[in-house]
């Protein structure tokens, strides 16, 4: 029925809400604050046969962020009764909407846990009950009404859960009124204080040892306790032997004695390794920043015997010290990269990494990525790179995210330097989150060792004639983590490595 619903008219509460101008706005069909796929005569026939049609839908801004809105559509008409078009009433119902998943997310995460709870005191091996207090009008307990009971106190009553329940403990024990447990319960209600009740339980036809303890909660009293008549059984038994123990008892005590002087000596080691852990890092800061500024010299030095020798007429020789001064840039560049890991180890193990997270584009990072290396980097010329999308946006840290891609493309290269096919990176999109994958078909990784090449300075047995150190991988499983994601390793030796980066979509406005 309706082949054109252009937008007539536009107020600047429109203009601010959905970001077109009325100039912007006008002439353009209603379809324009819809994302693609919705379909709008449907809607304005709705409209039309009932004066109105509301609903609450995601509407698009001209940066195609989403919103979510209620829409109302109101069929309007001219005084001869001819429908001049539908007025529009939208309402940003963005954070309401975010409101009710979140509380609905609370919802559901407090019924898991009253499950658990639940679950819990059924499962415990502790008698556990809950008593509501009755009070008299001068707000006294003269009874207690049981809220909650679970099997394990329920068997030491001698009764059934389902005759403890919404039971009073008077209409079930009435004798119980006046002894110490009643006096514990009701002291435990009036001064909030914890009750402890241990002891001899000789009453209402029960001969046993008791553990038990009363506490408030709220305006209840919780009752828990442990049957520990065979621990008292075991105990007088133990009391009978002690004549015949004595000896023993003069070796447990000489080897007390040892276990105190080793506990001091185990302290004092720990104080040692405490202060060596600390001199190492500083050490290790020392040494890098030590490092660092002759490597600098020696890169400079090496560019400017490299362009000296350029004026040399021998041009073997100009070529051999060129030749030279690239290895040593190559050698500087593989010493800068594994001072750079150590810090970064150290600086992971005392928690001093710190993520600075910013609007990324995950599909453009990569590409200028690895289009920088290939620049720098021959090597890098066997990296492809494919992506579902054009446009990943997430919240990250493009410089530790930088760290662990640049670790994970390398180890690729250095490990499939023998192969003739590429090493792929791929990233995907799912629903909740983005998978970044490195995949190369070098030498893999032995069965025996994928479950540890996360670990610090671990290198596998086939990985020997390779240059390394064992950190790059344990780098960036825990920088991954750090961001929020995490790092799976899945290898067949001799034939391929796959790693995926795992990492949490949000919304990016």
């Amino acid at each position: 029925m309706f082949t054109f619903y252009l937008i007539q008219s536009w107020n600047q509460a429109a203009h601010r809400l959905l970001g077109y101008s009325p100039q912007q706005a006008r002439e353009h069909p209603f379809s324009l604050l819809y994302p693609p796929g919705e379909v709008i005569p449907t809607k304005l026939e709705q409209a039309l046969a009932l004066d109105y049609f509301t609903e609450q839908t995601w509407l698009i801004r001209p940066d195609q962020s989403r919103f979510w809105a209620r829409v109302t559509l109101t069929a309007v008409y001219t005084g001869e009764e001819q429908l001049a078009g539908f007025a529009v009433l939208i309402k940003d119902l963005t954070e309401q909407k975010q409101f009710e998943e979140a509380r609905q997310a609370y919802q559901q995460y407090a019924n898991q846990q009253n499950q658990l709870l639940a679950a819990i005191v059924e499962k415990s091996p502790a008698g556990i009950a809950l008593f509501e207090p009755i009070l008299n009008m001068e707000g006294q307990p003269i009874d207690f009404t049981y809220k909650l009971i679970n099997q394990a106190n329920a068997a030491t009553l001698g009764l059934t859960i389902e005759q403890h329940f919404n039971q009073t403990l008077l209409t079930l024990f009435p004798q119980v009124k006046g002894n110490i447990f009643w006096m514990k319960l009701v002291g435990c209600y009036q001064t909030g204080q914890p009750q402890q009740l241990t002891g001899h339980f000789k009453a209402l036809g029960f001969d046993m040892w008791i553990d038990g303890k009363f506490d408030k909660v709220g305006s209840d009293v919780l009752w828990t306790c442990l049957d520990i008549s065979q621990l008292k059984k075991a105990q007088i038994e133990l009391e009978n032997q002690l004549n015949h123990l004595q000896a023993v008892k003069y070796r447990l005590d000489t080897d007390l004695g040892r276990l105190q002087l080793a506990e001091k000596e185990v302290v004092r080691a720990l104080e040692r390794e405490r202060e060596m852990n600390t001199l190492k890092t500083e050490f290790v800061k020392l040494v890098s920043h030590q490092f660092r500024n002759p490597m600098a010299s020696i890169t400079l030095k090496a560019e400017a015997l490299k362009r000296f020798s350029e004026r040399s007429s021998d041009r073997a020789f100009a070529q051999k010290v060129a030749e030279y001064c690239e290895q040593v840039g190559r050698d500087i560049h593989r010493l800068d990269k594994l001072i750079t890991e150590v810090l970064f180890n150290e600086r992971l193990q005392a928690g001093q990494l710190e993520v600075r997270r910013q609007r990324l584009n995950l599909v453009a990072f990569c590409q200028h990525l690895i289009q920088q290396q290939q620049v720098e980097n021959e090597t890098y010329q066997r990296v492809v790179f494919s992506s579902e999308q054009s446009t990943a946006l997430l919240w990250t840290d493009p410089i530790l995210l930088e760290q662990v891609l640049d670790n994970l493309i390398s180890n690729a290269l250095k490990y499939s330097g023998g192969s003739e096919t590429p090493v792929e990176v791929s990233l995907t999109q799912a629903p909740r989150e983005y998978a970044l994958m490195v995949k190369d078909y070098g030498i893999g990784i032995p069965a025996d060792a994928v479950e540890h090449v996360c670990k610090s300075f671990y290198r596998a047995w086939n990985v020997t004639e390779y240059p390394g150190t064992g950190l790059g991988l344990s780098l960036s499983h825990r920088i991954v983590e750090l961001l929020g994601g995490s790092l799976a390793i899945e290898s067949q030796q001799n034939q391929y490595t796959l790693c995926t980066v795992r990492l949490p979509r949000q919304e990016v406005s």
